[in-house]
């Protein structure tokens, strides 16, 4: 077993490096004499030469006594630097090997408890979706206990087939029901539901024959005949791009009519927002009422709405009520 104070480094003697020498003398020398050296002192060319190269031959003497001397009096410490780096090479070495032990024993750990949450996963039973498919790197944590990640399971079990009821309730539930098995995104599975659906729209629309061309062809088969001018207040409800046909046909038709807007529906209107806002298809919910998939409750909870907006929702759809009582609460 390895102690910290084993690798404590103590220093048991210095001494203080200890250098005498005239170094001083000759720079109190030199700046004596530095005030014979300014321009205009030497009126002898020759011996200024003499004295400049004295100088530089006298500064590099000094440099090169100064490196000597340095690299005496740094000769210990060196040693001593590379005692220090041979040390720690050899403890990062040493520590490298540990590291590789603990880490196979960590790994060891892991898997025996990968294991157990397998066994976990198949009593729970959810065959339709692999345990990779929500597998969660930190289960195998050891923080983590074996009863935190089956209750971990067990929502991801009760969340993936409510999702899966609400699938199946779509025309369109094989093609969503394979993305959603492949994405466990129950927002983007709706999304492709609603495309979906709209491409099913498009095709039907290119199918039938326009409602101003099916007119123009009665109109030419039917013998002309006046017909006194009468009047009808209406109230049509539908889409926006269904509304936009309408008004191209009664403009051919030389229909005169007014526009007036009315209300959207309240709480139908909250709940079409919510189920926007969850990527919940509305049509998808009333299926799964009907159908007592869920109930009131239980589409509440799942758009955050009060029960009492829901069930005036449903009721203003079409649904009676107790049709679906029998489905998740």
């Amino acid at each position: 077993m390895i102690e910290a104070k084993d690798l404590v480094l103590t220093v048991e003697r210095q001494v203080p490096g200890e250098l005498v020498t005239n170094a001083l003398k000759i720079k109190a020398f030199v700046e004596e004499r530095l005030k014979d050296f300014e321009p205009g002192k030497y009126l002898d060319i020759d011996q200024a030469k003499k004295d400049r190269a004295v100088l530089n031959a006298a500064s590099k003497e000094l440099n090169q006594k100064r490196l000597e001397l340095e690299r005496q009096f740094m000769a210990p410490f060196e040693e001593f630097k590379k005692i220090i780096k041979d040390t720690t090479t050899l403890i990062d070495e040493a520590s490298r090997k540990i590291d590789a032990i603990v880490k196979a024993a960590e790994d060891e750990e892991r898997e025996i408890k990968k294991r157990e949450i397998e066994k976990i996963y198949a009593d729970i039973g959810l065959d339709v979706v692999p345990l990779a498919k929500i597998f969660d790197q930190r289960w195998l944590n050891r923080t983590k206990k074996l009863s935190e990640v089956a209750e971990e399971i067990a929502d991801r079990k009760i969340k993936i087939l409510n999702d899966l009821k609400i699938i199946n309730s779509l025309p369109d539930k094989e093609e969503v029901l394979a993305y959603y098995l492949d994405t466990l995104d129950i927002g983007s599975a709706m999304d492709l539901a609603n495309r979906l659906k709209e491409n099913r729209e498009k095709a039907r629309a290119i199918e039938r024959p326009a409602p101003e061309k099916q007119l123009e062809e009665r109109i030419q088969i039917e013998e002309p005949i006046e017909e006194p001018i009468v009047e009808y207040t209406l109230r049509i409800r539908g889409t926006k791009s269904a509304l936009m046909e309408l008004r191209a046909c009664m403009d051919r038709l030389g229909i005169t009519y007014k526009k007036k807007l009315g209300r959207p529906e309240g709480k139908g209107r909250k709940v079409v927002e919510a189920a926007a806002k969850k990527k919940v298809v509305p049509e998808a919910l009333i299926e799964s009422y009907k159908n007592k998939i869920l109930t009131a409750a239980a589409i509440a909870r799942l758009l955050d709405l009060d029960q009492r907006t829901v069930r005036a929702w449903l009721k203003a759809k079409g649904c009676k009520k107790g049709v679906g009582s029998g489905g998740i609460k």
